[in-house]
């Protein structure tokens, strides 16, 4: 699958551009940005015009219009260009709903506070309907907000709307013509990830070979960049879906990437060991490291030449005082090292005959891989009483009426005029969490964010002055800055809001220290008063969450062994194991997810010692079951009742949470001798998972496992 860098651009331009595109699979976030960007300069284009038109001053309605234009972005993130303007032309529907309420609530001070907690609810409620809704609630509280902000007036309804089709429009040019989301562009894209992802593990690989990694950090380097990996297969694997090319090509597809997958893994399996076993030649580990480059740089001939140095290294293993298993995870190296290169440049395997219509592992949110909410309802579904089985959606509304109540009371205490940014605060760290881990970490984040903007507002503000162009210059930059990292970095978006209200505010001549404080102290106040609520009010742990999350992992690996075994025994029913595997890879991605707040798995890798330590048990027992259901699904069906059988031994240790050792037969065929061991290296690898304890990693669990030679 992998392709040579564009040879056209300059080394260090390739080189940045691959890493952009490596940490952004699909390019969905750097899409989102350009897009935001263009519709924000359209919109700072049109405004000026349509303002005076209805009366409204120009500032206030690029702001407004600004406001739609950033949060129509994210509604039309991931569609095609037709469905992305058809979901901008129920925009001023859906300011209407929020702008029309506060307006009726002007000059009722206690009226607009209790709108502030209705229209937080409301924005909650709606999301159960879907994506699209999930923006549509965002952006009609956006519009009440701002019409607090701004106080319009009933009489000014029709010219809100007039300025509010304006931005709409903007949008839908941005979103429909000059920045599109286009299926095949992403999928393409997101191959391109992919393959730089591949390529990122195969290099972790060949540094741990020539000792350019620490020996205590090869284990943790490499589970992280195979979780990177099968993260940007998961990405593809949704956009398959949406893409002109027909079930048994997607299939084929899906079929292609695991090949370079479990090579690629395989190979990183083999490096850990052979970079710190003591019988290693270090030829062997030279032989290895070459063989890697030869194929990065797609030369055939000297990774045949690698390979045949590792069998002959393999040979005389023993004789070079290098134990049996070295000298069978030589003659592995020399083995996959030629899959790998086969599998990177090979065309599209044929699907296997069992698979039937495509259906992708996970349905992405918005071009995303969904949240942590199916674990988060899968641990709701195991309580006991009513109450605390109520789901997601609704227990969010209920803390959002609890949260919003606390904090337009305590906000208009401390200052009834800006008592709004607490709201704003509380809403948006309530927006898009599930766990109480997640909720902290967010307000946190928010906070933190907060403190860095107003400090690069007060720079900001006395380098720009009051100039127009220089003010849109920082204002865009921040927009761009905000969307990118918004899913990454929360901290980067709340820095990049902070500091373009700090811009506003100067233009404005509002601006000072006394107003940057009090900013800071309501927002400290909404998150508070959001991280309180979420921890005492019907609070979902995410402790509670991870083990529903391990649970699915582990039921989803016994429902993969089950079908292995009905292949294997040669019934009719005969499941995608395909499929079977990307389920697999989106339980353990929930399980990273859900680690997160305690230092588990971003898109940009592997962080935090404790979480990874046990993320690492998940992510080999995945890998193991993946290359177990590959060669299965390849083989034709038949009846092998041995290995049916102890496939379902295996399976019913796993779920009895027992430790099962596999016997590996010397003789046979070889497609069955390969899959004994395969069961046998699964064994290995689910005995920790099995009873959620630690076990060996990589290289010590295949120290203990048998190999046929």
């Amino acid at each position: 699958m992998t392709r040579p860098a564009d040879g056209r651009l300059p080394a260090r331009v390739a080189e940045t551009w691959d890493v952009l595109v490596a940490s952004d699979p699909g390019l969905l976030r750097l899409r989102l940005g350009v897009r935001a960007v263009v519709a924000v300069l359209l919109v700072v284009a049109v405004e000026p015009f349509v303002a005076p038109l209805v009366g409204i001053p120009t500032i206030v309605a690029t702001l407004l219009g600004g406001m739609v234009a950033m949060n129509g972005s994210f509604a039309t993130s991931s569609r095609a260009p037709r469905d992305a303007v058809r979901t901008a032309a129920l925009f001023p529907v859906a300011v209407l709903a929020g702008v029309l309420p506060a307006c009726l609530s002007v000059g009722h001070h206690e009226a607009v506070l209790a709108g502030f907690v209705v229209a937080m609810v409301a924005a909650v409620y709606v999301r159960r309907f879907g994506p699209r809704w999930f923006m549509y609630g965002m952006l009609a509280w956006f519009a009440y907000f701002f019409t607090v902000f701004v106080g319009f007036r009933l009489a000014q309804l029709l010219d809100v709307l007039a300025i509010v089709g304006a931005a709409t429009a903007c949008v839908a040019v941005a979103a429909g013509l000059l920045v599109p989301d286009r299926p095949d562009r992403m999928l393409a894209a997101a191959i391109r990830a992919f393959d730089l992802r591949v390529a990122a593990l195969t290099a972790a690989s060949r540094d741990a070979l020539i000792g350019r990694l620490a020996p205590q950090r090869i284990e943790r380097t490499l589970h992280g960049r195979s979780f990177r990996v099968v993260e940007a297969a998961l990405v593809i694997d949704g956009y398959l879906a949406d893409v002109q090319g027909g079930d048994g090509w997607a299939a084929s597809v899906r079929h292609a990437l695991l090949d370079a997958e479990l090579a690629a893994e395989e190979l990183a399996a083999v490096a850990g060991y052979l970079a710190t076993a003591p019988d290693v030649p270090p030829d062997a580990r030279a032989g290895l490291a070459a063989g890697l480059d030869a194929v990065r740089r797609h030369e055939h001939e000297a990774a045949a030449e690698a390979a045949d140095l590792l069998e002959r290294a393999a040979v005389a293993a023993p004789d070079a005082g290098a134990s049996d298993e070295t000298g069978c995870r030589l003659l592995d190296a020399a083995a996959v090292l030629r899959l790998f290169d086969e599998a990177l440049h090979a065309c599209l395997p044929e699907a296997p005959p069992h698979v039937g219509a495509y259906q992708p592992a996970v349905t992405l949110f918005l071009g995303n891989l969904p949240g942590a909410i199916g674990s988060a309802s899968a641990a709701l579904a195991e309580r006991t009483s009513w109450w605390s089985r109520w789901s997601v959606n609704t227990r969010m509304c209920v803390i959002a009426a609890v949260a919003g109540s606390l904090t337009v009371a305590a906000g208009d205490l401390l200052s009834p005029t800006r008592f709004y940014w607490a709201v704003l605060a509380c809403f948006l760290t309530l927006t898009g969490t599930f766990t109480t881990g997640e909720i902290v970490v967010k307000g946190g984040s928010r906070v933190v964010g907060t403190v860095a903007g107003l400090l690069t507002a007060a720079v900001a503000v006395h380098v720009t002055g009051r100039h127009d162009g220089a003010v849109v210059a920082v204002m865009v930059m921040c927009v761009f800055l905000g969307l990118y990292f918004f899913r990454v970095f929360y901290a980067v978006m709340a820095f990049a809001v902070t500091t373009i209200m700090g811009l506003l505010y100067n233009v404005l001549r509002e601006f000072t220290d006394q107003l940057l404080l009090l900013r800071l102290a309501e927002t400290v106040l909404g998150c508070g008063i959001a991280i309180a609520v979420a921890l005492v009010v019907l609070p979902l742990r995410t402790g509670d969450v991870r083990e529903a999350a391990r649970q699915e992992f582990v039921d989803e690996l016994a429902g993969l062994l089950a079908d292995v075994r009905d292949r294997l025994a040669g019934e009719e029913k005969s499941a995608d194991l395909l499929l079977d595997i990307r389920h697999l890879d989106a339980r353990l991605h929930q399980l990273a997810l859900v680690a997160r707040p305690a230092g588990g798995a971003t898109l940009i890798g592997l962080t935090g010692r404790r979480a990874t330590a046990m993320l690492q048990r998940y992510t080999e027992a995945a890998y193991r079951a993946r290359a177990l259901a590959v060669t299965v699904a390849d083989l034709e069906p038949g009846h092998h009742p041995a290995l049916a059988a102890a496939c379902e031994e295996l399976r019913g240790r796993l779920l009895g949470g027992e430790p099962v050792a596999v016997h590996v037969a010397c003789e046979g065929d070889p497609a069955h001798r390969r899959i004994r061991r395969l069961l046998g290296d699964l064994a290995v690898a689910v005995a920790g998972v099995a009873v959620g304890t630690g076990r060996p990693g990589l290289r010590e669990a295949a120290a203990d496992r048998s190999m046929d030679a």
